[in-house]
């Protein structure tokens, strides 16, 4: 990998490449046992009130420009044993909405039923699912993430098959 320059760090379209520290390779991605790994949440709102999942949605994507992590993916170090933190310039944010009208079924059933997400090598590896039950006014939200090392095309060792590019 070439050094990164500010020349370079444009054209790729990467807003930064920080290397880790021992310390920090310690806890490196690769070595989780479970690195592909998602929350549910039933978003409860004050009394006489309901959960806008628009708003909802605007609020995470103001949120998630903020902090890096939301724009980072990971690669191995050709140049040592440790990784690359690589913070992408412009990310994309992956936000899905999902309708239940099924009275029986609360919010937070549906994104616990949902396969992990498909992800590609060259975006982020989080996803926000918001649902919504219509039938009752219940919403949840499911976050995925995944934090996987990529060598090539394929995942390293120790990485979740459903995370592979393929």
């Amino acid at each position: 990998m070439a050094a990164a320059t500010a020349d370079n760090l444009a054209v790729l379209g990467f807003s930064d490449i920080l290397n880790q520290n021992v310390a920090e390779r310690e806890y490196s991605p690769a070595r989780l046992r479970m690195p592909c790994i998602y929350w549910v949440w039933n978003c409860i709102p004050p009394a006489d009130a309901c959960v806008d999942s628009d708003k909802l949605e605007t609020a995470w994507r103001a949120a998630a420009l903020e902090h890096p992590i939301y724009a980072t993916i990971f690669a191995l170090d050709d140049t040592s044993e440790g990784f690359l933190q690589v913070v992408l310039r412009n990310p994309t944010f992956s936000i899905q909405q999902i309708t239940t009208k099924d009275g029986n079924m609360t919010a937070a059933h549906i994104p616990a039923m949902r396969p992990r997400p498909k992800w590609t090598k060259a975006s982020p590896r989080h996803m926000l699912t918001i649902c919504t039950n219509v039938a009752t006014g219940q919403v949840a939200c499911r976050f995925d993430i995944c934090h996987t090392l990529y060598c090539t095309n394929v995942p390293c060792p120790g990485c979740h098959e459903t995370s592979a590019v393929r």
